[in-house]
């Protein structure tokens, strides 16, 4: 580098840059501890598998939180039908008639994230995917709760 000019990372009579910093969640996300985000998991696949028509009202994010809902056969971002929350009730209506199971084998909370207006709760999983009875197979995915409504925002199974 003989004879090229170094370059500063800042000017010495200019401050530096500041961090650009993101505001934080709201405080609706301090309910959502590990357990309590498990929780509602727990209770979303309990009402998926008994077929409760109401699923999507109960534990989906309303349309203004929602981000995409992803599974095999309805794939993010690939199939426009994961992002419409409105598809919701006839997809589980249909997983159920088929006699699709899901059962949670392993639950890791990742953190809160300001990703979504109000924050929300991270976390990722494996699923135990069985239709019909059939032999079960692991199906990892991750997904994150709206902390304004401690409802799904996102989902997305990878695989099964």
């Amino acid at each position: 580098m003989h004879g090229a000019r170094r370059r500063l990372l800042f000017e010495p009579n200019r401050p530096p840059p500041s961090p650009a910093l993101s505001p934080a969640p709201t405080a609706a996300c301090c309910r959502y501890t590990p357990e309590a985000t498990r929780l509602v998991i727990t209770a979303f696949l309990d009402a998926y598998n008994a077929g409760a028509p109401d699923v999507a009202d109960r534990f989906i994010a309303p349309a203004e939180q929602f981000q995409w809902y992803g599974a095999p056969g309805r794939q993010f971002p690939d199939d426009p039908a994961s992002t419409d929350r409105a598809t919701l009730p006839a997809y589980f209506g249909g997983q159920h008639a088929k006699g699709d199971k899901l059962e949670l084998k392993s639950f890791s909370y990742s953190s809160i994230t300001n990703q979504i207006n109000g924050g929300v709760a991270s976390f990722g999983y494996t699923l135990i995917h069985t239709v019909a009875g059939g032999a079960a197979h692991d199906a990892p995915g991750k997904g994150a709760l709206a902390c304004a409504s401690g409802k799904i925002a996102v989902w997305l199974i990878s695989s099964w």
